[in-house]
């Protein structure tokens, strides 16, 4: 889990609300001075980015959805733990590392063949 740097005021009020009230939606944080949309699909509450930069290094998980409000609750209080478990490359677990992978799943040798002829033909008549 990522520490967030607690340098952001909106970032600090969001997730102090979060510790003293429980979980919480964008619908209840009412203070927000609402600024313009970066896009069309942008929320105007500066407190929508902080929720989510939270959700994205691992503070807080999204505890329910209710069509498209979402729910914010701190991850050690959601699932109940003292600590953090360790990440899975920390836990000895190499099988879920990413290797490149030489071949594609279910790819036979017949359809490689084909392409490596594909790709021939293409270098000789310059298609």
């Amino acid at each position: 889990m990522v520490r967030l740097r607690s340098g952001r005021p909106i970032l600090r009020k969001v997730m102090r609300l979060l510790r003293r009230d429980g979980a919480l939606t964008i619908r209840d944080i009412e203070d927000d001075v609402l600024t313009e949309k970066e896009h069309l699909w942008a929320s105007r509450k500066p407190s929508k980015r902080a929720l989510q930069l939270a959700f994205y290094t691992g503070e807080v998980t999204i505890s329910e959805r209710t069509g498209m409000l979402k729910t914010y609750e701190l991850m050690t209080r959601h699932f109940g733990w003292d600590k953090p478990p360790k990440p899975a490359s920390a836990s000895g677990d190499h099988r879920l590392s990413a290797r490149p992978r030489t071949a594609r799943a279910g790819a036979s040798s017949a359809s490689t063949r084909s392409v490596i002829s594909m790709r021939r033909a293409r270098r000789r008549y310059g298609a």
